[in-house]
């Protein structure tokens, strides 16, 4: 299975590790980026259960690249799928 770039519209290859392709990752400002660090737990990508904190900071650094991008519709268009699993992640008791 391979594991693309999570910016709105970016099919770029990246290890499963890593949420963005260098490029979008360095569109965010530092303290989004940070922010999706300290949320993220090792392993998370083999087990497939990030927390729910790790799933609203990553919503919101894709949000703020849509917006930047001039890509917000398309964001929107993934947000009942996101939601839906913050939803599910939330009643499993992640934090």
């Amino acid at each position: 299975m391979t594991h693309t770039c999570h910016a709105v519209g970016c099919t770029a290859p990246v290890p499963p590790k890593m949420f963005m392709c260098r490029q979008h990752w360095y569109a965010l400002p530092k303290p989004l980026r940070d922010a999706v660090w300290a949320a993220y737990r090792p392993g998370q990508e083999r087990d497939k259960r990030p927390s729910l904190h790790y799933l609203e900071v990553t919503d919101e650094a894709r949000r703020w690249l849509a917006e930047k991008a001039g890509m917000l519709c398309q964001f929107e268009a993934h947000a009942p799928r996101i939601r839906k699993l913050m939803e599910m992640v939330e009643e499993e008791g992640g934090e």
